[in-house]
């Protein structure tokens, strides 16, 4: 992992102002998000490589799931998209979630638990090959 290094993003605001490298604890899609979470509640690891890619999977798109935070509480989020770190062999996934108090964060599957996604049909040979 990279120490002390969260994820950043280049934003651009409703007025056009462009900026880079904001930290997620900066993010809201909400003008009056109601907490105000230090970055380590919301990304709770350092990232893991420079190298990454971003990853939406339809199954999971708009997904509703619980996400358990530092302090063992539950909070609902969606999910949004998925970010896929690699470092060689070395590779982390991390979901990035919209959560219901207007906050952003970024969770590996361990902290969430999808309550509900896209039903979707196994190809048969996929089907047989679970079966075994």
């Amino acid at each position: 992992s990279i120490p002390k290094r969260c994820l950043m993003f280049n934003v651009m605001s409703e007025f056009g102002a462009q900026f880079a490298r904001v930290p997620i604890h900066y993010l809201s899609f909400d003008g009056n998000p109601n907490t105000d979470y230090e970055l380590h509640w919301l990304q709770l690891w350092d990232s893991f490589s420079y190298y990454f890619t971003v990853q939406r999977f339809d199954y999971l798109k708009n997904a509703s799931a619980y996400i358990l935070l530092k302090d063992k509480s539950k909070h609902v989020g969606k999910y949004c998209f998925t970010i896929d770190w690699c470092n060689g062999d070395d590779y982390n996934l991390g979901y990035f979630r919209s959560r219901s108090n207007g906050k952003y964060g970024v969770y590996g599957s361990g902290y969430a638990d999808f309550i509900e996604t896209e039903k979707i049909e196994l190809p048969v040979y996929y089907q047989a090959v679970l079966k075994q």
